[in-house]
């Protein structure tokens, strides 16, 4: 009997999907740091969401996203492109007085984490775009998986280091451990309420919550 090979669905694709359908449908704006591509835009479009701004460091990702984009046609759900640097931009020159219902951080923190002080004050420019009872939702390798099997034979892992121990892929390519205890730390001070995460195929997801100025006071 012959066989059939079907592909099975990439793990982070899933987790993406069913992180935006729980999380971000029909969400009146959201915001999209490190948006690469923009490999989600038919997540957007599925999950009705009104407008995206989609920001991403790489100009020739942000190049390629728009072609995407400008190829499929035209969209309930507007998209707006911006090359930009999350970690040294002014966020309130770029983006004035503006807030979102969702921000999403798909599989790129890993690449962000390079310092508790580049940390901490992420959280705290996601935390200020958000309003109040908005969220944050994302992916990030799982730690625990990374700790246990490295990206090398042989590596060692320094775990005092909180924040910035720097993975180096087997392709040269460099990302940061992500600790899940201290990113629900860094963002608890930034004003964000732990919601949820769930471990699955060596990724992990989370949601936060932007608290209210009453819960902040409790």
């Amino acid at each position: 009997m012959d066989t059939v090979d079907v592909a099975r669905p990439d793990p982070a694709y899933v987790l993406r999907r069913n992180m935006m359908r729980v999380y971000a449908s029909r969400a009146e704006n959201v915001l999209d740091i490190g948006c690469g591509e923009a490999l989600d835009y038919e997540l957007w479009k599925l999950c009705n969401i009104h407008h995206v701004d989609a920001i991403d460091i790489d100009t020739e990702a942000i190049d390629k996203a728009q072609a995407t984009i400008d190829a499929s046609g035209l969209s309930r759900c507007s998209v707006h492109l911006s090359v930009f640097d999350c970690t040294s931009a002014d966020w309130a020159a770029y983006f004035g007085t503006k807030t979102y219902d969702v921000v999403t951080c798909m599989m790129t923190l890993q690449y962000i984490f390079s310092r508790e002080s580049v940390a901490r004050a992420l959280l705290k420019r996601i935390s200020s775009m958000l309003r109040y009872h908005g969220l944050f939702i994302g992916i990030i390798p799982d730690a625990a998986t990374v700790l246990e099997h490295g990206a090398t034979p042989g590596e060692k892992f320094n775990l005092s280091v909180r924040v910035g121990r720097q993975l180096v892929r087997p392709d040269g390519s460099r990302e940061y451990v992500v600790d899940f205890d201290v990113l629900k730390e860094l963002a608890s001070e930034a004003g964000l309420m732990f919601q949820k995460s769930i471990a699955s195929n060596g990724l992990r997801t989370f949601s936060f919550a932007k608290h209210s100025p009453m819960a902040r006071d409790r």
